[in-house]
């Protein structure tokens, strides 16, 4: 028994042992490897990615914008519009009284020109039966 006593105590565990340094070798082969082959495919990946979504957020943006300026194109135009189809009912009803206006003058008129041929016609007859 004390031979394996004393293979324990020969044994350090902060100097590293050939099976140690081949384990840190092998794991600098592979981050060397992630490094180089692995990581930069990613990389450019999540870039183009990133890149890709910017642009749509731009593209959001400006369709948004552009649509802003139709919506306030459309109320400009319909304001617009209202404003001219007030402008054409009250020129429609100055046109209408207008007629009135002269209809009821020539009405007038031709009530006129009747009864004054009417009076004539009552007086010719009048001068004839006093005759």
């Amino acid at each position: 028994m004390p031979m394996t006593v004393l293979a324990e105590e020969e044994s350090n565990f902060l100097v590293p042992n050939a099976t140690f340094l081949v384990e840190l070798f092998a794991f600098l082969i592979i981050l060397f490897v992630l490094a180089r082959y692995v990581i930069p495919p990613i990389n450019k990946a999540l870039t183009e990615r990133q890149q890709r979504i910017a642009q749509q957020f731009a593209e959001g943006e400006e369709a948004q914008k552009r649509a802003e300026a139709a919506e306030e194109e459309y109320k400009s135009a319909l304001t617009g519009a209202r404003q001219d189809a007030a402008r054409m009912r009250e020129e429609a009803r100055e046109q209408g009284a207008k007629i009135i206006a002269e209809m009821r003058s020539e009405a007038l008129a031709e009530s006129q020109r009747i009864l004054t041929a009417a009076k004539a016609q009552l007086e010719a007859e009048r001068a004839q039966v006093g005759r």
